[in-house]
């Protein structure tokens, strides 16, 4: 219920009455609130447009330009096992012939003599046979799973239609104003809110907010102003087209008329960012071309491996020396992945061409543990039989043997990839041509449409995606976002 206090001073002492009953109050539950939001990223706003060019239609121009950041992981696990067994038989059979043959001669001049080996000869044959059965059967099985996580960050232009009391550039028309405001994505906490209303009279009192602790830190969106004289949607340079005594400025950028920085117009920072992003790269190229294969000298610590834990390094990925017990395996996980930089390149006409130069990064870690065990066994025996017959000796050998063994082995694999580009769509107004009071389209004496001095014909801009880093995130509350 709902009560009042009525509280006053008399002759230096405080009176309170209370117990005055207005009215008992129900709950009405209103909805979901986010907070305590974490900042995970932010996106500067849509890509930039002319507002002096979305003049006709005011209607048409929301979502002229819109850039998306998809980040793509996926992983695969796979585990597999193969067996083996063989059995063997080997026979080896040999069999020989044996003969000897003397001739003697005899001396016996008075009947008694000796005997003299005039010649001597022996032959041996031999006749070998060999046989051998092998027989052989494996298996494999293998498991895999895998899952496929896809991030997509959108932000399209908005806005609404100029006041027509308030014209910035009456010489070009009313136009339609891009709204100058960010996206963050951050990951929040969610509340449930309650409205506190009077029962008789349904009068709101309070809100009421409770942490929800069915829902988890999860994800969502926090839209931002941008300082305006950071970027302003709307001008690239500070200018918003001509009138008949020059340039017009927009209120955000009075001097614009001189040369300087204004808005997105910052060649400076902008190719400066790009060359230190193309450093980055050819560095990390370096470092590709650098691994030594040569295993001809080797130590306890492999130079190869050394090397590649360089190389991951400066992919930002936090990788420890190999770990070879049985347990363990290598402590470079496949979750880890470089953390780099892109920028892109884009050119807009108003005769309709639109040119891209765009990079996407991918990077894949792969992780394997095998396993194996093998077993061979193998067992045999001979046999040699000789005998004489018919004056010739006679030989037979015989060796068999047989074994068998089987193998096992086990393997577990683990496969991940990330991959992440910028998708930019840029279509402002290309039509530049000079309309009357009436809106009727304006011609020259030879028929050619007359155009709007000072509407783009054509820009370039770059669109850069920067991984985290805590200058980004100083820059987000110091540069990004309007102060006021």
């Amino acid at each position: 219920m709902l009560k009042r206090c009525y509280g006053f001073v008399r002759d230096g002492r405080w009176h309170l009455v209370t117990g005055y009953k207005v009215g008992d109050l129900t709950t009405e539950w209103v909805g979901q609130a986010q907070f305590d939001p974490q900042l995970i990223g932010y996106v500067e706003g849509a890509p930039p447009v002319p507002s002096e060019n979305l003049v006709d239609g005011i209607g048409e121009h929301a979502g002229a330009s819109s850039v998306e950041f998809t980040e793509a992981e996926e992983v695969l696990q796979s585990l597999s096992s193969s067996k083996t067994q063989s059995t063997d038989v080997a026979f080896n059979l040999s069999f020989g012939l044996e003969t000897e043959a003397d001739t003697m001669t005899i001396t016996a001049p008075l009947g008694i003599g000796t005997a003299i080996p005039l010649a001597e000869g022996q032959l041996k044959l031999a006749a070998t046979t060999s046989l051998e059965f092998s027989n052989t059967w494996s298996s494999d099985t293998q498991v895999s799973q895998g899952t496929n996580t896809t991030r997509k960050t959108r932000l399209a232009l908005t806005g609404h239609p100029e006041d027509p009391t308030k014209l910035v550039n009456p010489a070009i028309g009313r136009r339609y104003v891009p709204a100058n405001t960010g996206m963050a994505l951050v990951q929040s906490q969610t509340a449930d809110v309650f409205a506190l209303r009077l029962a008789h009279t349904g009068a709101l009192i309070a809100y009421r907010m409770l942490p929800n602790p069915d829902i988890p830190l999860d994800w969502n969106i926090i839209h931002f102003p941008i300082n305006p004289r950071y970027t302003k949607q709307g001008t690239l340079d500070g200018a918003v087209g001509f009138d008949e005594r020059g340039k017009v400025t927009d209120p955000d950028y009075p001097t614009a008329t001189a040369y300087g920085e204004y808005s997105y117009f910052k060649p400076r920072d902008a190719y400066a960012l790009k060359r230190r992003i193309t450093r980055d790269q050819q560095r990390l190229q370096a470092y590709y071309q650098s691994i030594s294969t040569e295993t001809g000298h080797q130590s306890t610590n492999d130079p190869a491996e050394a090397q590649a834990r360089t190389v991951l390094r400066g992919m930002g990925m936090d990788v420890a020396p190999r770990d070879d017990s049985r347990s363990g395996g290598p402590n470079a996980t496949a979750a880890g992945f470089s953390h780099r930089d892109l920028v892109n390149t884009y050119v807009w006409t108003a005769q309709g061409g639109f040119f891209a130069e765009t990079t996407e990064a991918t990077d894949a870690v792969t992780e394997t543990t095998t396993g194996s065990y093998s077993f061979n066994g193998m067992y045999g025996g001979s046999m040699d039989l000789s005998f004489g017959a018919f004056g010739l000796g006679w030989g037979i050998h015989l060796d068999a043997s047989g074994g068998g063994g089987f193998s096992t082995t086990r393997a577990k694999g683990r496969e991940a990839s990330r991959s992440f580009g910028l998708d930019v769509q840029c279509a402002p107004s290309g039509d530049l041509q000079r309309r009357d009071a009436d809106g009727k389209e304006v011609y020259d004496a030879k028929g050619r449409a007359v155009l709007v001095p000072g509407k783009v014909d054509a820009y370039r801009f770059l669109t850069f995606y920067l991984g985290e880093t805590s200058a980004n995130f100083d820059d987000f509350y110091r540069k990004v976002v309007d102060p006021i």
